[in-house]
């Protein structure tokens, strides 16, 4: 196995690792507090859709939030592991979406565990096949990863309109529910 695909799977199973440990963070808050009542969900996600398409971008390149070149005494594979980890919470990251939190709050209110869990899992399939991508597509150019940074930004502020659209439908339709 070549060196790149042993850090691209490995990446994978770390972010859906992260995104297993904040939705168990958001099942045990839920089974402690409660759910988060649905009026509260309702308004994050409203809120989070009117950030959105107030400001789609992605931190700026060289910004603090980049991952830090310390990590690359882990080697390769354990540089994208620990990236995959800290990026599949979603949490401990600079968040690129304000929609995050309307993700977080539906997870968090939903009704079963398993439900929760599906979500989570979802948006770090999301997040890892970002990087599956972005891999193939700099090897298929020839260029260092680092490099196609620019176009995943254009790729995501295209994308925000549509994030924001369905934050705001699911923010209505919960309110609307009500």
């Amino acid at each position: 196995m070549s060196a790149t695909l042993l850090a691209t799977v490995a990446h994978v199973l770390a972010t859906l690792t992260g995104s297993a440990l904040t939705a168990s963070a958001l099942i045990a808050v839920a089974h402690v507090e409660g759910r988060l009542p649905l009026a509260a969900v309702g308004t994050v996600c409203l809120l989070a859709a009117a950030a959105v398409a107030a400001d789609p971008r992605l931190p700026a390149p060289g910004s603090r939030w980049m991952v830090p070149r310390e990590w690359a005494r882990f080697g390769p594979t354990g540089y994208a592991a620990a990236f995959g980890l800290v990026l599949g919470t979603g949490v401990v990251t600079m968040m690129p979406s304000a929609a995050l939190y309307a993700m977080l709050a539906t997870a968090e209110a939903a009704p079963a565990w398993w439900q929760t869990v599906l979500l989570l899992l979802a948006f770090g399939a999301t997040r890892a096949l970002m990087i599956v991508v972005l891999t193939a597509r700099s090897a298929r150019c020839g260029r260092h990863p680092v490099e196609s940074m620019a176009w995943i930004a254009r790729v995501t502020t295209r994308v925000a309109t549509i994030e924001a659209l369905l934050a705001a439908a699911l923010g209505t339709e919960v309110l609307r529910a009500l």
